[in-house]
């Protein structure tokens, strides 16, 4: 589900202006990967209930977590992200993708800054069972 969102955002030219393709990642910064990057986690979802016809959307949540050595590429980042998230008009796969919330933080050891925007995505059933 989460390289939908991937695939997304390498698409996305704003996107790759202010991090390279091969830095966005799934769950997790690779270890000796360079600044800037993007992390896309999985942290909930929350399945359409129906027993008299076929499921349209199941929910799901996820986390974006843009990270940049200074606030305002960070917070540039974060804009992208949600533009090309935003402007997603769907496909036969992700039918939505709705912005949350946005938060900050900095890891002052090592001058990381972070903006972490939540999202709901809506996901077809059969995309979730076909990968």
């Amino acid at each position: 589900m989460i390289h939908h969102i991937i695939n997304i955002l390498k698409a996305d030219s704003d996107v790759t202006s202010y991090v390279a393709s091969g830095n966005i990642f799934p769950l997790i910064r690779l270890q000796g990967s360079q600044l800037p990057a993007i992390v896309i986690q999985l942290i909930g979802a929350d399945p359409q209930d129906t027993k008299d016809r076929a499921v349209d959307y199941d929910k799901y949540i996820i986390e974006v977590t843009s990270l940049q050595d200074n606030p305002r590429e960070a917070w540039l980042t974060c804009l992208a992200v949600r533009a090309a998230l935003d402007n997603f008009a769907g496909n036969t796969d992700v039918g939505q993708i709705r912005m949350q919330s946005v938060v900050s933080d900095v890891f002052e050891s090592t001058d990381v800054f972070t903006l972490t925007q939540q999202y709901e995505v809506f996901m077809t059933e059969r995309t979730i069972a076909n990968p």
